[in-house]
């Protein structure tokens, strides 16, 4: 506090004085601090162990084979959460297909999206660029 008499001094002096916040080791772009924060997730993407690891460990993006189960409703290029079996969030991202198809992927392999849509835009489910741990 600038009300403490001789605060500078003590400071100068090395001593430990008020709270010292350390920077995050990597920061966000605007985009995905957009994607972590601006946007309110309008349903959520329920993935398996194998898939939480591999997102958040490997840095890898979502596959429809680590999809368990949709809640809710989103088209595609909404934000959507993606939670654990037990419930809880741990990354936000922008969805390339829509609930709808992302029910109809659950726990299929990529090679597989075409055949069961009659289409594919992407293999994932949410791209690593469009996705933040949080």
């Amino acid at each position: 506090s600038g009300r403490v008499p001789q605060v500078l001094c003590d400071v100068l002096s090395g001593n430990d004085v008020g709270t010292l916040f350390i920077p995050s080791a990597a920061k966000l772009s605007s985009r995905k601090h957009w994607i972590a924060y601006k946007g309110k997730p309008v349903a959520s993407i329920i993935v398996d162990k194998g898939a939480e690891e591999a997102l958040t460990q490997r840095g890898k993006s979502l596959l429809a084979a680590g999809v368990s189960d949709v809640r809710g409703e989103f088209s595609m290029g909404d934000a959507v959460s993606l939670s654990t079996i037990e419930g809880g969030e741990f990354a936000r991202g922008l969805a390339a297909y829509s609930s709808i198809d992302v029910r109809k992927l659950a726990g299929r392999r990529s090679p597989e999206i075409e055949e069961r849509l009659g289409h594919t835009y992407k293999r994932e489910i949410v791209h690593r660029d469009d996705l933040v741990l949080i």
